[in-house]
């Protein structure tokens, strides 16, 4: 298992679009194919937009269980990952993480 805090970037107009552009981008550097999605998350909290994204991928390493989860706020655009190689791992991980990422308090810094 592993989880990735990716470098907090500029938000967007679009949070959606930067959202789904960054994911389709880290899938396609890593080589996942065939994602199978299980309720994708879309709001707005008081801080800003956000989104989860949870699917199973297949990759030249096995099956990949993902959650890619994002927020917008006034200070820039931030994003998790966290993988995991079966879907038991994944589930047993992803509320720890889930609630870490919650509890976060990231900005992007302009550099």
């Amino acid at each position: 298992m592993q989880a990735l805090l990716l470098a907090p970037k500029p938000l967007s107009s679009d949070f959606d679009a930067q959202f789904d552009a960054e994911r389709a981008s880290l899938a396609a550097n890593w080589g996942l194919s065939a994602p199978l999605p299980v309720s994708p998350q879309r709001g707005r909290t008081k801080e800003g937009p956000y989104a989860a994204y949870f699917a199973s991928y297949a990759s030249d390493g096995g099956a990949r269980y993902m959650a890619f989860l994002a927020i917008g706020r006034p200070g820039g655009f931030s994003m998790l990952v966290f993988v995991a190689a079966t879907d038991d791992a994944f589930n047993r991980v992803a509320p720890q993480v889930t609630q870490m990422w919650k509890s976060l308090q990231i900005t992007a810094t302009g550099r």
